[in-house]
C-alpha cells in the first residue's frame, strides 16, 4: 500500500471523523460529500484527490479502525488478553463500531468487513486436526457470533466492564461447543510463547 505523507494522513484522518459524527447524527443515507468535507474543514478538491464516493471514504475509515484492532490484538499474549482488549477497544471506538453494525446486511461495504475480520480470525486461529467442522464454517460461526455479540454489548456499553464481558464473550463463544473445532494458532507473529488453545 502506498505510503500517505503526514498532510495526507491528516485530510483522511478530519474526513473519516466528519463522516462518522455526521452518519450518528443523520444518518449515512442522508450525507452529501459537501456536508462531510465541510465538517471536516477540508475543500472540494482534497476529497476527490483521496475518495470518490462517500462509500469509500465509509470504507476506509472502518478499515482502518479494523488495521487498528488488528495491530492491537497482535500485541497480547494470551487469550484473555486478547478478548478483553477487543472489548476496550469497541468501547472507545463505540462510534465506528455503531456505523457498522448498523449497515444493512445487502450493505456492500458490510462484505468488506466481513472478509476483514475473516481474515482476523484465520490469522489468529487454525483448524482442530480431529474436528469434523470446515475450518470456513468455523470461522463464519465465530465471525458472525461475535458480531451479534458486539451488536449487544454496544447496546450495554455502560452497563458491564470489558472485563465482564469478555468474560461472557468467553463462556458464550469461545468455549462453547460450537468453537472445539478452533483452536488458537502458534506461530502467529509478534506472540509469545506461552499461549495457550482453547480447549
Amino acid at each position: 500500500m502506498k505510503r500517505l505523507n503526514p498532510r495526507a494522513v491528516l485530510s483522511r484522518q478530519k474526513l473519516g471523523n466528519a463522516l462518522v459524527s455526521l452518519t450518528l447524527e443523520r444518518g449515512f443515507e442522508n450525507l452529501t460529500i459537501t456536508a462531510v468535507r465541510k465538517r471536516a474543514e477540508v475543500g472540494h478538491v482534497t476529497f476527490y484527490r483521496h475518495y470518490s464516493t462517500l462509500d469509500e471514504l465509509l470504507t476506509d475509515a472502518l478499515l482502518t479502525t479494523m488495521r487498528k484492532l488488528d495491530v492491537l490484538l497482535q500485541q497480547q499474549e494470551t487469550i484473555y488478553d486478547e478478548t478483553v482488549a477487543l472489548f476496550r477497544f469497541v468501547k472507545e471506538h463505540q462510534d465506528q463500531f455503531r456505523i457498522y453494525v448498523d449497515l444493512s446486511p445487502t450493505h456492500p461495504i458490510r462484505e468488506i468487513l466481513k472478509e476483514a475480520a475473516v481474515q482476523l480470525v484465520v490469522d489468529r486461529w487454525e483448524a482442530k486436526g480431529a474436528s469434523p467442522v470446515p475450518m470456513d464454517v468455523s470461522v463464519n460461526h465465530l465471525v458472525e457470533s461475535s458480531y451479534a455479540f458486539i451488536r449487544w454489548y454496544l447496546n450495554h456499553i455502560n452497563d458491564y466492564t470489558p472485563e465482564q464481558v469478555a468474560d461472557s464473550y468467553d463462556a458464550l463463544i469461545l468455549t462453547g461447543v460450537e468453537f472445539k473445532a478452533l483452536s488458537r494458532r502458534k506461530d502467529r507473529p509478534g506472540q509469545h510463547s506461552t499461549e495457550q488453545n482453547v480447549d
